[in-house]
C-alpha cells in the first residue's frame, strides 16, 4: 500500500516551515527594518501547519499500525490460504479417487446388470416357451378328453336309449305275460272250480251209492252164498261149519 500524498508532502511542509523561519531570521539579521518585538510575537504564535503536521504524525502511526495489522492479516490469510489449498488438493485427490472408484463400481454394476438382465430375459423366454409347450400339450389333452367324454356320453346316451327301449319292450312283454297269466289263472281257477264242483257232485253221488251198498250189505249178512263154499262173509268174523 502507498502512503497518502499528505504523508509524502509532510517533509516538504516541514522544510517549508524551516525555510520560512530561516528567512525570517535572515530578514531580521539583514536589517530589513522589522521590529524585533513584533517578530518575537509572531514566533510565539502557533504555526498554521502544526496541526497538519500532528495529524500527519498520527496518520503515520496509524498507517504503521495498519501496515503491521495488514502484514499479520496477510500472513494469517496466506497460512489459511495455504491450508485451504492443501485441503482442496487433498479433497480433489480424494474426489478423483472416489470418482474413479465410483465410475468403476458403476461400470461393473452396469455390466452385471446387463448380464443379469440378459440372463433373466433368456430365462423368461425359456419359461415362456416351456409354458407355451405345456399349454399346447394341455390343450391337446383337454381336446382329447373332451372328444373322449363326448364319445363316452354318446355311447352312454345310445346305450341308455337302447336300454330304455329294451326295458319298454320288456315291460310291454311282462305286461302281456302278466295279462296272459292272469287270464290263464282265471281260466284255471274257473276250471278248477268246475272240477271241484264236479268232484263234490261225484263224491256226493259216491256217498249216496255207498250208503245204498251199505244198506244192501247189511241185508246180505243173514244169507249164505253158495259159491263161497259155506264161507261166511268177512264181516261175521268166522267160517261156516
Amino acid at each position: 500500500l502507498k502512503p497518502p500524498r499528505l504523508a509524502e508532502s509532510a517533509p516538504a511542509i516541514l522544510g517549508g516551515k524551516t525555510c520560512v523561519l530561516r528567512g525570517a531570521r535572515s530578514s531580521v539579521a539583514g536589517g530589513v527594518g522589522v521590529d524585533c518585538e513584533r517578530m518575537s510575537m509572531s514566533l510565539e504564535e502557533p504555526h498554521p501547519f502544526d496541526s497538519a503536521f500532528k495529524l500527519i504524525k498520527e496518520m503515520r502511526a496509524e498507517l504503521q499500525d495498519l501496515r503491521a495489522a495488514l502484514s499479520a492479516e496477510q500472513q494469517i490469510r496466506a497460512s489459511e490460504v495455504s491450508e485451504l489449498r492443501n485441503e482442496v488438493k487433498t479433497l480433489k485427490e480424494v474426489l478423483t479417487k472416489e470418482k474413479t472408484e465410483r465410475s468403476a463400481a458403476c461400470q461393473k454394476l452396469s455390466s452385471d446388470l446387463t448380464l443379469e438382465t440378459s440372463s433373466r430375459h433368456k430365462t423368461l423366454d425359456e419359461i415362456k416357451a416351456q409354458h407355451r409347450q405345456q399349454i399346447g400339450q394341455l390343450n391337446e389333452l383337454i381336446q382329447d378328453e373332451v372328444r373322449e367324454r363326448k364319445s363316452c356320453e354318446h355311447v352312454l346316451d345310445t346305450k341308455d336309449t337302447t336300454e330304455t327301449s329294451e326295458r319298454k319292450l320288456e315291460d310291454h312283454s311282462l305286461l302281456q305275460d302278466l295279462t296272459s297269466q292272469k287270464a290263464n289263472f282265471l281260466n284255471c281257477k274257473d276250471e278248477h272250480a268246475g272240477r271241484i264242483n264236479n268232484l263234490t257232485h261225484d263224491m256226493e253221488l259216491v256217498v249216496s251209492y255207498l250208503q245204498k251198498v251199505s244198506v244192501a250189505w247189511e241185508s246180505m249178512k243173514g244169507g249164505q252164498l253158495l259159491c263161497t263154499g259155506g264161507v261166511r262173509p268177512a264181516g261175521d268174523g268166522g267160517q261156516a261149519s
